[in-house]
């Protein structure tokens, strides 16, 4: 009874100062209080155990996690040698074609550096991605130079990689001209968190390997492999003679990745690609720096899926709640083809579309599934079609008969008045 009434004498005086609604508020939590601190000293052994439990666990998963990034590092991640006089790019991870390249170009070689993302990179086996076919048809005019054209795609990079990747590797090679490839599905998206920064064009060291591409999405990195394994096996398609191992979705979830995608060809949220447009001037500015100095250059701007897959676009904007004639298919080109303009580059921005357009045109499928990017056929049209275009501007003219079968001289479509005037105010805005 004693110590009821201390306690309640307690409670008083803890309470008796207080204003009227606190003190109500204090009158119905301090019991409870009281109750958890009389639990804690009942059960004091057990939850010193469990709390020692608990740390331990951190301690040990912490631990394992460390012991994983060490051997991440060894194992996953592999650093180009900047030193070595021959680079063997297929252990970079490169899915170039040719043989093990060495710094300087064999006497009557025209090195052509092709740089881009996983469009460049490809899904097919080397030998048959556009840069091998753009290779082996450039050889066929007979220039009296032999051309060797050097696939340096990365996977999942954009403007900042391709401006870093260059830097990085046209220290250590020598070579004549440089083919970029941008990528209108995702490049502008992939920037949208990445504020412009010049300290990331400067690469000094190019990692490959699966440390660097598996996204980092869980604090311990082993729970990364793990996820990435499930993805794997749920979604992988293996190798074959054509194809190397590739990732097909489900078609609901493919839809709604090119939903995502397809909010480039929206004028109405062009503002919310203020990061990209402001990559993209930069990167126009890095190709007018180039061609000053006397370096060939080109840049072609390559179309996702959508616009040839008639279910793909119908699905897809009805995913993002917008009818497709709310969308312009010209609108990304049109961004890449005004900064280029408004930055002084002299070389015409490649449109692959129209020659996209007429072999999807026939019935052809040029990608691969659900995989987003081009299948054999897709790369074949994007090789042939950028031969014809190269030969033209490097070599002297046109091949006869040309590598392509698509009409020489087709016209990009043309960007709408909405698209544009979204464009301009955007431009005004930041500066580009």
């Amino acid at each position: 009874m004693k110590s009821a009434a201390l306690d309640a004498a307690t409670r008083e005086a803890r309470t008796h100062s207080l204003p009227a609604s606190r003190r109500t508020i204090a009158n119905a939590t301090l019991p409870l209080l009281d109750w958890i601190a009389t639990a804690m000293k009942k059960h004091r052994k057990p939850l010193i155990a469990s709390a020692v439990v608990l740390a331990s666990v951190v301690l040990a998963l912490t631990a394992a996690d460390i012991i994983f990034r060490i051997y991440e590092r060894i194992d996953c991640i592999t650093d180009v040698d900047k030193n070595a006089p021959v680079f063997d790019l297929p252990s970079y991870d490169f899915n170039d074609h040719g043989p093990a390249l060495a710094r300087d170009e064999e006497p009557g070689e025209f090195r052509i550096l092709s740089i881009g993302d996983s469009f460049t990179a490809a899904v097919t086996k080397p030998q048959y991605t556009f840069s091998a076919v753009l290779e082996r048809d450039l050889n066929r005019l007979g220039t009296g130079k032999r051309v060797r054209v050097v696939n340096l795609g990365v996977l999942g990079v954009s403007f900042p990689e391709y401006m870093a990747n260059y830097v990085f590797w046209s220290k250590l090679l020598r070579f004549d001209a440089v083919v970029f490839n941008i990528c209108l599905e995702n490049d502008f998206s992939d920037v949208e968190k990445t504020p412009y920064d010049p300290k990331l064009v400067q690469l000094d060291t190019f990692r490959s390997g699966v440390g660097v591409t598996l996204p980092h999405r869980y604090p311990l990195r082993f729970l990364d492999y793990i996820y990435g394994k499930i993805k794997a096996s749920s979604h992988a398609k293996p190798a074959n003679e054509y194809y190397r191992q590739t990732f097909q979705v489900p078609w609901d979830q493919y839809v709604s990745l090119m939903a995502g995608f397809g909010l480039i060809f929206n004028p109405e949220k062009l503002p919310k690609f203020v990061n990209g447009l402001t990559w993209a001037g930069h990167f126009m500015e890095f190709i007018k720096q180039l061609e000053d100095s006397g370096i060939k250059v080109a840049v072609m701007a390559s179309p996702p899926h959508t616009y040839y897959n008639e279910q793909l676009l119908r699905e897809m904007t009805a995913r993002m709640g917008v009818e497709p004639e709310a969308l312009d298919p010209a609108l990304p080109f049109h961004i890449v083809k005004t900064l280029a303009g408004r930055h002084g580059v002299a070389g015409e921005i490649i449109d692959p579309d129209p020659c996209l357009a007429l072999h999807a045109g026939k019935g052809e499928d040029l990608y691969y599934g659900t995989d987003t990017h081009w299948n054999v056929q897709g790369n074949q049209v994007i090789g042939d079609f950028l031969a014809d275009a190269l030969a033209a501007r490097w070599f002297g003219g046109a091949p006869k008969p040309p590598a392509s079968d698509c009409p020489a001289g087709a016209k990009s479509l043309e960007a709408g008045a909405p698209a544009k005037a979204a464009l301009q105010g955007m431009i005004e805005k930041l500066g580009l």
